[in-house]
């Protein structure tokens, strides 16, 4: 194998200095980004509606989805997953991805 940078997660770097070696190095991508293919130059963001919360992956992972008796109470970015919350006794959120939970109707 060429000289290069061999590990999934990681991106081609060279190292500067006042030698100025130009010598490949590995870097981690960072968090919200990743790395597929081994010596690739650059670093790939996580698509709308997935995340990475590590550095040196290789991959991104499906945010978190909030079910029924459940609401968003953090929404989650390309570095960390949604969250969700159980609604209130008395409440329910009927759709996925509630963002609140509505007040049940009283029965007459």
């Amino acid at each position: 194998m060429g000289i290069g940078c061999h590990r999934d997660g990681h991106r081609r770097g060279k190292r500067g200095g006042a030698g100025g070696s130009g010598q490949v190095d590995c870097r981690k991508c960072a968090a919200g980004s990743y790395s597929a293919q081994s010596n690739s130059g650059n670093c790939t963001r996580c698509d709308e509606g997935k995340y990475q919360g590590e550095g040196g992956k290789s991959f991104c992972t499906p945010l978190t989805i909030c079910g029924a008796g459940t609401f968003v109470s953090g929404r989650g970015s390309m570095e960390a997953d949604r969250t969700c919350a159980v609604c209130k006794p008395g409440h329910f959120a009927d759709k996925h991805n509630a963002a609140a939970c509505t007040r049940c109707c009283r029965g007459g």
